[in-house]
């Protein structure tokens, strides 16, 4: 048999495949929604601590890079003596550590609460007829998402209004 009665077959089957596949993609039936899930954080009254907790680690995170920016400043030039070179280094794994230490308290108490939003953007979403709903910032910044019209989209106020319920 020769490649061109091979390749017409295989053809009719890709073309076959592909009409099958493609009017199911196009068939409407599915909102897409979007939530501010920062903005629903905020206005939970679980998300208080976690975001006075980032303030404080933030907080101090900032008092340690003041100390160790004019040290990076000091050894790039040249000018550091062995003191302020060791203290850079100690100051960096405290930094490390701080930042390590705060990670991990803001992950525990984010679990659960992340677990709440997640309930109420089902339940928001299924009541409004939402088949698919994404965090408008990952969205956003992702740009997996190039147009959305935020009036008929937007369920960050239904999300808010489930988490208080």
């Amino acid at each position: 048999m020769s490649k061109k009665h091979i390749l017409i077959p295989l053809g009719f089957a890709f073309a076959f495949a592909a009409g099958l596949t493609v009017p199911r993609a196009q068939t409407p039936g599915g909102k897409v929604g979007f939530v501010n899930v920062q903005e629903v954080l905020a206005s939970s009254p679980s998300g208080k601590p976690i975001n006075d907790l980032r303030n404080k680690a933030n907080a101090e995170l900032k008092t340690l890079e003041g100390k160790i920016t004019p040290l990076q400043q000091k050894i790039s030039s040249g000018k550091a003596t062995a003191k302020e070179r060791n203290d850079l280094s100690t100051l960096t794994q405290t930094y490390q550590s701080t930042a390590k230490k705060y990670e991990d308290q803001i992950k525990q108490k984010l679990t659960p609460v992340t677990n709440e939003i997640n309930r109420a953007v089902g339940a928001a979403a299924k009541a409004q007829g939402f088949s698919v709903v994404m965090d408008r910032g990952v969205a956003a910044s992702s740009g997996l998402v190039v147009y959305a019209d935020e009036k008929g989209t937007d369920l960050t106020q239904a999300v808010i209004k489930q988490i208080k319920k």
